[in-house]
């Protein structure tokens, strides 16, 4: 990063306005920029609603109808569902003309997406028809995903939140006139560099899942083994340990050792542990009883917690398979208000375990290099995200300048 951005960026952490720039009620912006609400540049909000449930004939039709839980990415190019004319006419819902934004403004409020189609939208949604003239849909995008923490102080409203359309309307956003096509372009690529290290991410994923299969069924063996497999109870290769219950007053934000209990991740911290470094457990109790995890380091295994623990197999082959069938182990949760998984049923629960240990390691090992590369590439994804985030910051607010052809 140039010296000049640098410090533009530290005197407006600080609160002082740069040559070139002025302060606004959106932040501090180039001084050619000007301040709008959303009513200078959309021509039309549109509200909308939800045919009735109970009237099949106004869900066999043929227009796509979207909630505002589909604004899970930047397009949408497709409907949740499809109504007829009849729910149409029959309902509050209202079409979006394709090329436009959709804005959440209720559950998931503060979501946005561009509809790539003409879609109805339910009650939820507003739809904004972007004046052309003035504004490119893809700009808006972006300042207002930019602008949803800032949207989140307006939400309103008691058993169901959500923003008023005055509010909407009346929303400011800091607004170039002549750099908007080039900040969209330059936030979009990066959005396409995050798609394809996802699908890369998912494909090396489906390919350790395909490989697992392959092993565990036979249809695939390393020619230098020929050993049959064994079929084994879990409480036959290691050792079922509940973990202790720790006070939440002892737990802190930050500490040494992590505190596992029904959840994925940690509950806490503590100064103490109770389990050693390269243990797997398997949660024990709520939503997510049964999510096994490989624990690295030292940690306080929680009273919703099992550690597996004088393991007489590969340990890491033993992760590996145990994660490979962690749906089925989900399976085994008992209750409804607070499910839990038993510990005699994790007992139970049958692997089948290659013989031979030189077997089980090479396993082992091909099956770690991939999840190690797994891990790399969602590190890189990472880092990808907090760069766009970053991105974002300085051009949508004019830190950093962009040339326009």
């Amino acid at each position: 990063m140039k010296p000049e951005i640098k410090e533009r960026i530290e005197r407006i952490r600080k609160g002082e306005v740069p040559e070139g720039y002025k302060a606004t009620k959106v932040g501090i912006i180039p001084e050619e920029w000007d301040v709008v609400s959303l009513s200078k540049i959309v021509c039309d909000f549109i509200t909308g609603g939800t045919p009735s449930t109970s009237n099949l004939e106004y869900w066999n039709g043929v227009i796509p109808w979207t909630r505002s839980a589909a604004l899970t990415k930047k397009i949408l190019c497709e409907g949740e569902k499809f109504i007829s004319q009849e729910g149409l006419k029959n309902s509050a819902s209202k079409i979006v003309p394709k090329n436009n934004v959709l804005l959440a403004s209720r559950v998931s409020v503060g979501n946005v997406a561009i509809n790539t189609i003409d879609v109805a939208i339910s009650q939820d949604l507003t739809g904004l028809v972007i004046n052309k003239q003035n504004a490119s849909e893809e700009f808006v995008y972006w300042i207002l995903l930019w602008s949803n923490v800032r949207m989140q102080t307006l939400v309103q409203g008691s058993t169901i939140q959500g923003l008023s359309q005055k509010d909407i309307k009346q929303f400011k956003i800091p607004f170039p006139r002549l750099e908007q096509q080039k900040i969209a372009e330059i936030l979009s690529t990066w959005d396409k560099a995050i798609e394809l290290k996802e699908k890369l991410i998912e494909e090396k994923k489906e390919f350790k899942r395909g490989l697992m299969q392959k092993l565990i069924a036979g249809n695939l063996r390393f020619s230098e083994f020929t050993d049959e497999w064994d079929e084994k109870k879990i409480g036959e290769i290691c050792e079922i340990k509940k973990g202790t219950q720790i006070n939440k007053t002892e737990l802190s934000f930050k500490g040494k050792y992590a505190v596992l209990n029904g959840g994925i991740s940690p509950s806490g911290y503590t100064t103490e542990w109770n389990t050693k470094e390269n243990t797997i457990t398997i949660s024990e109790g709520g939503n997510s009883c049964g999510f096994v995890n490989f624990n690295k380091d030292k940690i306080w295994c929680g009273g919703h917690c099992y550690a597996l623990t004088n393991v007489k197999i590969n340990n890491l082959l033993l992760y590996h398979f145990l994660k490979y069938v962690e749906k089925k182990i989900m399976l085994l949760r008992v209750g409804s208000g607070l499910p839990n998984i038993q510990k005699k049923d994790v007992i139970n629960f049958r692997l089948q375990i290659p013989k031979n240990v030189k077997e089980q390691e090479k396993i082992a090992q091909i099956l770690d290099l991939i999840s190690i590369e797994i891990m790399t590439f969602i590190n890189d994804l990472n880092q990808l995200k907090e760069q766009k985030r970053g991105l974002m910051q300085l051009l949508l607010t004019g830190i950093v300048r962009v040339e326009v052809d």
